[in-house]
């Protein structure tokens, strides 16, 4: 079991992985819906931590990136500032975009992170009480 956690982590390091690919994989070889979310979000953090961390080291060298993602990012950004980006993150840009444009922003490693944290949290809640709700329905509905 701790290899399938392993690889649910790892899978949600990557872009293209976080929540939406991880949690469905990690339930497809059937590990328990608690252990997958818990695994997903601790993989989805992953690049969080890194990119707060080296943030200024990463914005003299992203700054022409940044301005591609930006314009992805900047009707969520403009209407609800960076707070708003990150909350909305992991339906919209994605961890990785959302804490590469913070980090460039300015903001502080820690505030970064503690607002991926509380992100991350809210919607790992969202769909763990979605999960549940489905199962008693399909329970009801068989």
């Amino acid at each position: 079991m701790f290899k399938k956690l392993v690889l649910v982590a790892l899978l949600a390091t990557t872009p293209w992985g976080e929540w939406a690919i991880a949690i469905p994989a990690g339930l497809l070889i059937q590990l328990p819906f608690g252990l997958t979310v818990a695994a997903a979000f601790a993989g989805n953090l992953i690049p969080v931590l890194v990119i707060s961390l080296f943030g200024d080291k990463l914005r003299n060298r992203l700054s022409h990136w940044q301005e591609k993602r930006q314009n992805k990012a900047s009707k969520y950004l403009m209407r609800y500032g960076i707070p708003g980006l990150i909350l909305l993150a992991p339906l919209t840009v994605g961890v990785y975009v959302s804490s590469i444009i913070a980090s460039l922003s300015g903001i502080t490693a820690q505030r970064n992170i503690l607002l991926h944290v509380f992100a991350l949290t809210l919607w790992g809640s969202v769909i763990y009480i979605l999960y549940i709700l489905g199962v008693e329905a399909w329970t009801l509905w068989t």
